[in-house]
């Protein structure tokens, strides 16, 4: 009589003790891609997928996520800190349709920027954070659209180098719609005021005032006579697969604000995308 309540709990021991011991599912990492994953960078990262987290709409079926450390689920997106040279040295990030996954190069943020924008002391502080935090609803926009990887369209011509043009072409569509949709996406949480939500888009929505300013800067006091000029270089897309990043930015605060101020400097400088440079401006020689 004695025996056969300890043979039930001997049982339901080892049953324990074997779903404590079953191996969990593997969690694929960014090695798969065929990159290295930066652990350094994983703070920051972080609180930049936090922040798109918020901002995106709860009807949203996406869910941002750290890659590192998640399973793959058809309701998420996986975000992987790449270590330094791991895209090319134009992007700090990249999204994969196909795996539904964001590489990130956070360590390359900072000379990104200053390519950009330059680095005269006139330039305002840009939470890079913030920023992250923008690039990632604009690659979720890249998923939600179903997206592939962009692969740059051939030229009229062989051997035909395209330069600065505005050419209109699907790779650019497809970048100023996934813009559109991280637009969209900050305006509708800005207006959820007095939210964390509202304002983790607010600290994006300044975030980009604060880029377009530098942007600004850079073209104007250090390439200067150039804007006078209409330098191509300045005013149009170098290449076919992105349009020009000032323009994009100032697309963008203006779909978020639509104020007179934001309309007036869209429009202005899309003016002098459209104007021929001056007679005075040369080329530079390949």
């Amino acid at each position: 009589m004695t025996r056969r309540p300890s043979l039930a709990i001997l049982l339901v021991l080892v049953a324990a003790g074997c779903q404590m011991k079953a191996p969990k599912p593997s969690v694929k990492g960014i090695e798969e891609f065929g990159f290295v994953e930066a652990p350094v960078d994983h703070p920051a990262l972080l609180t930049s997928i936090r922040i798109a987290r918020l901002v995106l709409s709860p009807s949203v079926p996406i869910t941002v996520v750290a890659g590192w450390n998640a399973l793959a689920d058809t309701s998420e997106v996986r975000v992987f800190a790449a270590a330094p040279d791991g895209l090319a040295g134009s992007e700090v990030m990249s999204s994969d349709g196909g795996c539904r996954c964001v590489i990130t190069q956070v360590g390359a943020m900072t000379s990104w920027l200053q390519r950009q924008t330059g680095r005269g002391e006139e330039r305002l502080d840009v939470d890079i954070r913030d920023l992250l935090a923008y690039m990632l609803l604009h690659e979720v926009g890249h998923i939600v659209h179903g997206d592939s990887p962009a692969r740059v369209e051939p030229s009229a011509t062989p051997n035909h180098k395209p330069g600065f043009n505005l050419d209109v072409t699907a790779q650019k569509d497809r970048e100023v719609a996934a813009d559109r949709y991280a637009a969209e996406a900050i305006s509708a949480a800005i207006a959820d005021r007095g939210t964390d939500r509202g304002i983790a888009a607010a600290k994006i929505a300044l975030t980009l005032s604060q880029m377009s300013w530098n942007l600004a800067g850079h073209r104007v006091l250090d390439n200067f006579g150039g804007t006078v000029l209409h330098q191509p270089s300045l005013f149009q897309d170098a290449g076919l697969s992105h349009p020009n990043l000032e323009w994009r930015i100032l697309v963008v605060n203006d779909a978020i604000s639509s104020t007179e101020a934001s309309h007036h400097l869209l429009t202005d400088f899309e003016s002098a995308r459209r104007a021929a440079p001056d007679t005075h401006y040369r080329a530079p020689t390949p």
